[in-house]
């Protein structure tokens, strides 16, 4: 979120300032975490409004004027009708209804496709979906268009639209006299296909005859800082779960990183937004970020069937842990991951799996990378990973050694006044029958429940 210098809210969230928090809240009748998440910095003015599509939005001066406006105007709009000196009380913001509950109505109008029910708030776009051709699914205006060109005038869809900043909108695109258009009834207006009303994903009631090719992933942390990427529809859920590690972080920023199975993820700046990026750490060297997260997707899909849902621990380039530069000259290294400490990832690199690093100090992860660049693709890798790594993409699973056992100590004597025996000259005794069968049984049994490295166990997710 950028915030213009000239602004009060420079140096502090907008939600921090006297009055502010209240009057969104009380005029979109939504929390306080709800309205930080959606909303946006503009010049001169903040941007709130509901989550979802068809609700209600504001634009407020930091004096607290509103101006609050139905889910039909984009944010540029609005803005344009702000600056113009457009204001509302609370009064109009109670009278303003949902687009998803007009959309219901006029369909029962004017397709005689009858709801048992049309609430004032959020019907869902299940509610919607059962008036038209069946459940939402993703589409594009193209898609539409053609869908539309094989039947006559009076063919229909529903359409939901969502935006990057402020509420998706409900609508309808139908065949008329003039051709194929948008029809609002929310506002009563007709508008040439495809309208312009900031638009990032598109949605019909139905499966599109030709799903799209590609879809805009986008998260918001609770902020209100827009995360987003572009990528196929199949990898939009492993796009989803990086921008939510990037939203969870409580000092996000432009050049935030961390390293992503065989990638190095990061996000950069991308007009007011955030945009993911990733380099490829299986190739030499550092390569140049690029949007294109494709690859790197794939990557993490193929590998989330093969680890099957294993919990991973991504580290980031400043996060610290422990190595030993010998591993450089040998071009191979033993990689230890404990528990995580203050300050501390919980890795350990070294030569050998007897080594506990225990004189190793803390460096960062950057630091390691850049003189070895072939560790860095495990550092996601979850606490109980113990692995042989070498240059030439080696990779050899190890088991921990076992601990050596300590001495049983002795039973306190019991308290006596009597002088103790001086300890005996002629070393210890040799161990009964009995007590030779006994030891071999306990070393026995020690045996049999220690598992070889064939059975170790896998890292608890």
């Amino acid at each position: 979120m950028t915030t213009p210098p000239s602004d009060p809210s420079a140096m502090k969230h907008w939600t921090e300032l006297p009055g502010l928090a209240d009057t969104a809240t009380r005029l979109l009748r939504i929390d306080r975490e709800t309205a930080a998440r959606h909303s946006a910095i503009l010049p001169g003015a903040v941007h709130v409004w509901t989550p979802g599509r068809g609700g209600p939005q504001l634009l407020m001066d930091f004096a607290g004027n509103a101006m609050v406006a139905d889910s039909a105007l984009s944010q540029e709009l609005m803005l344009t009708a702000f600056n113009r000196g457009m204001r509302t009380d609370d009064a109009e913001a109670a009278r303003l209804i949902h687009a998803g509950s007009n959309l219901m109505a006029y369909a029962a109008a004017t397709t005689g496709r009858t709801p048992t029910k049309v609430p004032r708030e959020d019907p869902g776009a299940d509610a919607i979906g059962a008036l038209g051709r069946g459940p939402f699914q993703q589409t594009t205006p193209e898609e539409i268009e053609a869908r539309l060109s094989r039947g006559g005038v009076g063919s229909w869809v529903f359409v939901g639209i969502d935006r990057a900043h402020g509420p998706g909108h409900w609508f309808m695109a139908a065949v008329t006299a003039e051709g194929i258009q948008a029809v609002d009834p929310l506002i009563g207006r007709n508008f040439a296909w495809p309208p312009e009303i900031g638009a990032i994903r598109w949605w019909t009631d139905g499966p599109p005859s030709t799903p799209p090719a590609r879809v805009v992933v986008d998260v918001r942390s609770p902020r209100g800082v827009r995360i987003w990427t572009e990528t196929r529809p199949e990898l939009q859920g492993r796009a989803l779960e990086i921008l939510e590690y990037f939203a969870r972080s409580e000092d996000l920023h432009a050049r935030s990183a961390v390293w992503n199975s065989f990638s190095w993820a990061a996000v950069a700046s991308s007009g007011s937004d955030l945009r993911l990026a990733t380099t490829d750490l299986t190739k030499p060297g550092i390569k140049a970020l690029t949007w294109d997260v494709d690859p790197m997707l794939e990557l993490r899909e193929a590998e989330m069937r093969v680890a099957a849902g294993v919990r991973r621990d991504p580290i980031h380039l400043v996060d610290h842990l422990r190595w030993r530069p010998e591993i450089v000259e040998r071009g191979r290294a033993v990689l230890r991951r404990r528990s995580r400490a203050d300050g501390d990832t919980g890795w350990l690199l070294t030569t050998s799996v007897d080594d506990d690093g225990a004189d190793l100090p803390l460096v960062a992860a950057h630091e390691v990378h850049r003189v070895a660049p072939w560790v860095t693709p495990f550092l996601s890798h979850p606490v109980g990973t113990l692995l042989e790594v070498a240059a030439d993409g080696t990779v050899t699973p190890l088991s921990a050694p076992a601990p050596a056992t300590a001495p049983r100590p002795r039973p306190a004597a019991s308290p006596t006044t009597s002088t103790p025996a001086p300890p005996s000259r002629t070393g210890p005794r040799a161990p009964s029958s009995s007590s030779r069968r006994r030891t071999g049984s306990r070393a026995r049994s020690r045996a049999t429940s220690t598992c070889s490295g064939s059975c170790r166990r896998m890292p608890s997710p």
